[in-house]
């Protein structure tokens, strides 16, 4: 089956993560579904893609290349610790916005190769117990690249 077209949905869930206001161009090639253009809200933010990237995903199908921008991207993390500093059990959240992109290209040998440009704009970290905040740590901006 060949061919392409557009999706919009209000929400949807993906890998365990749930989107919202997804706009996708797709195209259709046998076995597998090219992601050409989108945009997907996650959280406050959204992800921009742009290039053909496949589905199933299969780490380094030749021709799969595309860049995934992120604007405002929430991450959150949350950890049980079953003994903060003599204090009992607390929980440690940690909370961070991020920009930038990663581009990533399929190689004729099967393998993947990327770049990673991304700003951590506002990290949180905070150990609580209950509703008690035991400490917060605000963490500067951070850039990553690879």
């Amino acid at each position: 089956m060949q061919g392409g077209g557009t999706v919009q949905v209000a929400e949807v869930g993906f890998l365990g993560q749930t989107f919202t206001a997804v706009d996708l161009a797709y195209a259709l090639t046998p076995g597998r579904v090219q992601l050409t253009k989108g945009v997907l809200g996650y959280g406050a933010g959204r992800l921009e893609v742009l290039g053909r990237l496949g589905l199933p995903l299969h780490p380094g199908a030749p021709g799969d290349q595309g860049v995934v921008t992120l604007h405002q991207i929430p991450l959150e993390h949350t950890q049980q610790l079953p003994d903060f500093r003599s204090q009992g059990a607390a929980t440690l959240h940690t909370r961070t916005t991020c920009n930038g992109q990663v581009e990533l290209q399929g190689t004729p040998g099967g393998q993947l190769q990327g770049a990673l440009h991304v700003q951590v704009d506002q990290m949180l970290r905070q150990v609580r117990q209950g509703n008690r905040v035991l400490e917060e740590a605000q963490v500067p901006p951070v850039l990553l690249t690879s």
